[in-house]
């Protein structure tokens, strides 16, 4: 056996390799130029390409919240992971206003930096460091929880290291003690490992997540937040990252990149049967 052949690719926390399934939807759009129109024109091929779009975004809906989901859930596609936590971070906070965020230092940049930047307009930014496993706790967030604290954050599991955050006992435990402000989590490195939690950390106060399609082998370049409409208020106030457009209900503006759309979509649909046989 050569060398080459025994060569393994094991950096999937950085990029996936590309599914099958997303490989053919991709190679067959491209050979027969289909529905590369704008979704929003209102021409056939445009409309044809929007019902695509729909379908794609049904299937993610039921990959991440189930088939008989009754949640309410605003779904709308980035460009990617980074911009899906930068748009969480820029929608619930309030550069008019200022207070105190809790954020664990192990964030992602692109969440943790997006939060850094708040401190010039008076925001308190907290870090809460991880003990030598990795790991953050439950509690040093509550001792740091206080009445003018406008947001916490905590990642899903660390892209270096792996380590699986305690979002959930988090998530109940802010609840509990009184918190009612907004929720966020990165979670773009547990989707595809596990079985699917987005359910109940929505029924335990999660306000939004962030996903990124590349992580479980669509194409690079998609990614999506879901914004808890079942959580209050806090759901209401979002404030869109990207405007200038209508589409994805005024959430995001600018043409939606169909092709990484379609393939996160198709993933999304195998991802979801195969969630689905494990269970049963």
């Amino acid at each position: 056996m050569s060398q080459l052949a025994r060569r393994v690719y094991l950096d999937a926390n950085a990029t996936s390799s590309l599914r099958p399934e997303a490989e053919d939807i991709l190679s067959f759009f491209i050979a027969k130029n289909k529905s590369l129109k704008n979704p929003s024109s209102v021409h056939q091929p445009g409309q044809q390409a929007r019902a695509l779009l729909k379908i794609a975004k049904d299937n993610i809906r039921n990959l991440l919240l189930g088939v008989q989901s009754e949640l309410k859930a605003e779904i709308f596609f980035t460009s990617g992971g980074s911009e899906s936590c930068n748009t969480l971070v820029s929608g619930f906070l309030d550069p008019t206003m200022n207070g105190k965020v809790l954020v664990s230092a192990i964030e992602h940049p692109s969440m943790l930096e997006a939060i850094r930047r708040y401190r010039r307009f008076g925001y308190k930014i907290c870090e809460i460091m991880p003990n030598k496993e990795g790991f953050v706790s439950v509690d040093t967030y509550l001792n740091e929880l206080s009445s003018d604290t406008s947001l916490v954050s905590l990642m899903g599991a660390n892209n270096e290291t792996g380590a699986v955050q305690p979002v959930l006992d988090l998530a109940i435990a802010l609840r509990a003690n009184g918190y009612n402000g907004a929720i966020i989590s990165d979670q773009t490195q547990i989707l595809g490992k596990f079985n699917n939690q987005l359910p109940a950390l929505f029924d335990a106060g999660i306000n939004a997540v962030a996903y990124s399609g590349h992580k479980v082998g669509a194409i690079p370049g998609i990614g999506v937040c879901v914004i808890n409409k079942n959580s209050g208020d806090a759901c209401f106030e979002f404030e869109p990252f990207i405007v200038g457009g209508a589409q994805e209900n005024r959430y995001r503006a600018g043409t939606e990149n169909i092709l990484g759309v379609m393939t996160f979509g198709e993933v999304s649909r195998v991802l979801a049967t195969d969630y689905q046989q494990k269970i049963q």
